[in-house]
């Protein structure tokens, strides 16, 4: 059980690395991400900070609002 936390925390930390780096480079586009999902900038926030993750759902989406694949 503790590997499974340990690998979801490097997981969970990857995302928010990377978003925080596509939200740089895309000038951040913060609230234009929150209305795609229709989640508060709030949620979008969260995310970058750590204190919060998408689902699964919510990946694919902001997954395509970047264009990737």
């Amino acid at each position: 059980m503790k590997e499974r936390t340990m690998t979801m925390n490097k997981t969970n930390d990857y995302f928010r690395r990377r978003l925080c780096e596509l939200l740089t480079l895309s000038d951040g586009l913060r609230v234009e991400l929150a209305r795609q999902l229709r989640v508060p900038v709030q949620t979008v926030r969260d995310w970058e900070s750590g204190e919060d993750i998408p689902n699964v759902y919510q990946f694919r989406e902001i997954a395509d609002f970047f264009g990737l694949p």
